[in-house]
């Protein structure tokens, strides 16, 4: 999210530096879950510039 070592890849939303990074999720088992992964992180994702 800083935009840095993105290789040709350009963020869209510029540098969010407080944003620390996600590795991987899935929907298939965020839905087996009962969306906790979407219901934790939403707010914080939307917000983000």
């Amino acid at each position: 999210m800083k935009g840095q070592n993105c290789g040709g890849y350009s963020l869209r939303g510029g540098a969010s530096p407080a944003f620390r990074g996600l590795m991987t999720w899935s929907i298939n088992w965020d839905r087996y879950y009962n969306w906790e992964f979407r219901n934790s992180h939403a707010p914080y994702l939307a917000a983000l510039p």
